[in-house]
């Protein structure tokens, strides 16, 4: 059940289909990607994905390959990292990384095994010796005669030979000889001095493949396979039970030990459009006694060809990219990853990507692919009209604004038939429009960058559109807006801090926060995010921490109007909370806490006031493979944060609801709690600040504490500290006036 999914748990929204790699266990299936493993297990089909969030080490996953007794795997990583993996363990291997002798040259490409207990890996600086009694590399071997490093692309053993697809030619070496001298290493006949991409050791016999065309080696000399001459090229060579199996852009060729032709796999399969092979597996045999072959493709995740004439297909659903640049959560619309971005001064990226949508947490994610938007690029913002979810707006970032209307395009706005106009000093169709909101008057606003007119107003009523002249920022660089409860609106400048404007009588006038005593006192004139709080506080996050405006109200009226830097002790040193850290997401929860994203320290979690670090996410604590934070969006109706990242889209189930006027929709989750489960107990649907008292059902107190927005969060820890026994436990719930009182009732099972 969606609502049983427990508090502190992570989701990786990856498009794991995207699959490069394929190794069949004993019992299962895997496919790799670079985001992740995907398992697919025999018995009953069960299909499930694995990521940072189930313990792999990371991301930039490049190379697999099963153990040839079918108990386990290996995962190669850019980054030289290297997981074993089982169904219930995954133990990494961080000998190469934490060396750091080879900076930029550390991705593992190909396997190859030398009996149970040795493998060797070719990698981006030589080959690897891997000890899989010790779970230890042996020893890197260079094979260049100068000893400097030399990319390895591919590695095979035959017989009582390593050979090594260099740089510098295919070369081989005894494996009773030391590895680690060059001179052990001989180049290798006719290949001596090219380029060889793929190896594959079968039957015998060496194939090799060299400028796109795989050659096999027969008694000491080689042989071009006889594959079409349709222009494809053959990107990787496999072993696949007694043949040897050629892959092409577009299909496979399977050839026996005498060279010849027997079979092929291709699109032309009943069902099996599309088909782009990138790694083939043979194993386990089929209803009809046909053997099964397992493809890697891209396009559709797993293949599998169990007779000559249909292909089946397994995938996760998933976003159609990786790319997440921004992420937006509306109550009608569910999530929403921008694949569009800019770069440096505010430059077009150029994206194409369009937008990926997922409703609600478990339901299928769906694309909306760059030719939706009529040919316009870097999607960056997305604004739903609150009365109508079938009416909704993009913003693109060099091509106006796109309006949907009952699901499909209905007019883009640009120069020509809006107000909108083009940056100044770019081309007459480069119209940047980076920020909307629905306003309070029930119009679009939207923001133009680079433009006499920074802000337009647009009635979908009578479709008309106007523009406004706003001194502070007529030809400025801005991109997001916010309006706050007395109707300013409040817009973020790349470099001129933040600009409160107000609209009155068909006029803007406009007050500009930055940096300096006088001016804003903002700890930089930079802005990288800000989020108007439903306290009235306006958090501004820029390029040297987070600056706080008590009365943003004040903008117009002459009042107070500098941001302060929250002050906290820190082993005995009064800093400024998150001094010095570029912040690029900020957003609050139903709990009025503060979720804030940087550039290069994670995801911060603060109390309401922001002096009290709540949790701290970040790559070395949390499935978070990178601690680069695009951006936040909370779903405040579930309780879950989405984070993008330039790793792409996670999900964690942390964030405080929206608080709910009365309780009768209080749910506690999960329940039972059962032994498997380490997280806390949580209850939903509470109003702000309820009291929940926890008892045993004799009455006894176990623990106590105040809601968060709509949720309760525990622990299951007693007032000392220690794990509660298992047994029923009730949870007395009064709401902050004593108008209202619930009890709900859950059943505990410990290990």
């Amino acid at each position: 059940m969606l609502g049983q999914t427990p508090v502190e748990s992570w989701q990786y929204h990856a498009p794991f289909r995207e699959s490069l790699r394929i190794a069949v266990l004993e019992d299962r299936v895997l496919s790799l990607s670079p985001y992740g493993l995907v398992s697919l297990e025999l018995d009953g089909r069960v299909l499930t994905a694995q990521s940072t969030v189930e313990g792999l080490s990371g991301v930039g996953m490049t190379s697999l390959v099963a153990s040839p007794d079918g108990q386990y795997a290996l995962i190669g990583y850019q980054d030289g990292r290297i997981d074993r993996w089982t169904p219930s363990e995954v133990r990494s291997i961080d000998d190469i990384p934490r060396s750091g002798q080879f900076q930029g040259r550390t991705t593992l490409f190909d396997w190859a095994f030398a009996g149970p207990d040795k493998a060797f890996i070719a990698a981006d600086f030589g080959l690897v010796e891997l000890d899989l009694v010790l779970n230890a590399v042996r020893g890197t071997y260079r094979i260049r005669s100068d000893s400097e490093p030399m990319r390895v692309s591919a590695v095979a053993v035959l017989g009582d030979s390593v050979f090594a697809a260099t740089e510098q030619g295919l070369k081989s070496a005894s494996l009773l000889a030391p590895l680690y001298l060059p001179s052990s290493w001989q180049s290798s006949g006719r290949f001596a001095d090219s380029v060889i991409t793929s190896l594959a050791a079968v039957q015998g016999k060496l194939t090799a493949v060299s400028a796109g065309r795989a050659y096999q080696r027969d008694s000491g000399l080689w042989q071009n396979l006889a594959t079409p001459g349709d222009g494809q090229e053959v990107r990787r060579v496999c072993g696949c039970g007694p043949r040897t199996a050629v892959i092409r852009d577009f299909d496979i060729k399977l050839f026996d030990s005498q060279g010849l032709l027997v079979s092929d796999l291709s699109g032309g399969l009943s069902g099996n459009s599309r088909f782009t092979p990138r790694d083939l597996a043979c194993g386990f045999v089929g209803q009809d006694g046909q053997a099964m072959r397992w493809v890697a493709n891209p396009t559709r995740g797993i293949t599998l060809v169990d007779n000559p004439n249909y292909a089946q297909h397994f995938s996760i659903n998933g976003p159609a990219g990786p790319q997440a640049f921004d992420v937006r959560w509306e109550p009608s619309r569910g999530t929403t990853v921008l694949s569009g971005a800019t770069e440096g001064p505010w430059t077009p990226l150029y994206q194409n990507n369009g937008l990926y949508r997922l409703a609600s947490p478990g339901s299928l994610w769906k694309h909306a692919d760059g030719t939706a938007f009529a040919g316009a690029k870097d999607i960056l913002e997305v604004c739903t009209n609150p009365a109508d979810s079938a009416h909704w707006f993009a913003a693109s970032w060099g091509g106006g604004v796109l309006e949907f209307r009952d699901g499909a395009l209905f007019r883009r706005w640009t120069v020509g038939n809006s107000s909108l106009r083009a940056a100044n000093g770019a081309g007459p169709n480069d119209v940047r429009c980076g920020g909307m909101v629905w306003g309070q008057d029930g119009a679009l606003w939207v923001t133009n960058s680079l433009s006499d007119l920074p802000l337009h107003r647009y009635d979908p009523g009578s479709e008309t559109w106007q523009g406004f002249a706003i001194g502070s920022l007529n030809g400025q660089s801005i991109k997001q807006i916010q309006q706050a409860d007395n109707g300013d609106f409040w817009i973020q400048t790349r470099t001129a801090g933040l600009v409160a404007v107000r609209i009155a009588g068909g006029m803007a006038s406009s007050r500009v926060l930055t940096s300096g005593v006088g001016n804003g006192s903002l700890p930089s004139s930079s802005i990288g995010a800000f989020d108007l709080a439903p306290d009235g506080k306006l958090w501004v996050g820029t390029a040297n921490g987070l600056g706080l405006l008590y009365n943003p109200k004040n903008a117009f009226t002459g009042g107070p109007f500098e941001a302060q830097q929250l002050l906290v002790e820190v082993d005995g040193r009064v800093q400024a909370v998150l001094a010095g850290q570029t912040i690029t997401a900020i957003a609050t929860d139903g709990g009025n806490r503060k979720w804030i994203g940087t550039a290069s320290a994670g995801l911060f979690l603060l109390s309401p006031d922001g002096l009290l670090e709540l949790a701290h996410y970040r790559s070395d604590n949390s499935p978070l493979p990178s601690n680069r934070i695009n951006g936040i969006a909370l779903d405040t109706d579930l309780g879950y944060a989405y984070i993008a990242t330039d790793e792409g889209l996670f999900a964690l189930r942390n964030a405080s609801t929206a608080p709910a006027d009365r309780l009768n929709d209080a749910l506690l989750f999960p329940n039972p709690y059962r032994p498997e489960f380490r997280g806390p107990w949580t209850i939903n649907g509470l109003a702000d600040n309820c009291y929940v008292k926890v008892t045993t059902t004799d009455g006894r107190r176990v623990s106590e504490g105040f809601a968060s927005g709509g949720q309760f969060v525990w622990d299951t820890l007693d007032p000392e500290g220690s794990p509660v026994a298992s047994g029923l436990y009730q949870f007395w719930i009064n709401d902050p006036l004593g108008a209202q009182v619930r009890v709900l009732q859950g059943l505990l099972v410990r290990p």
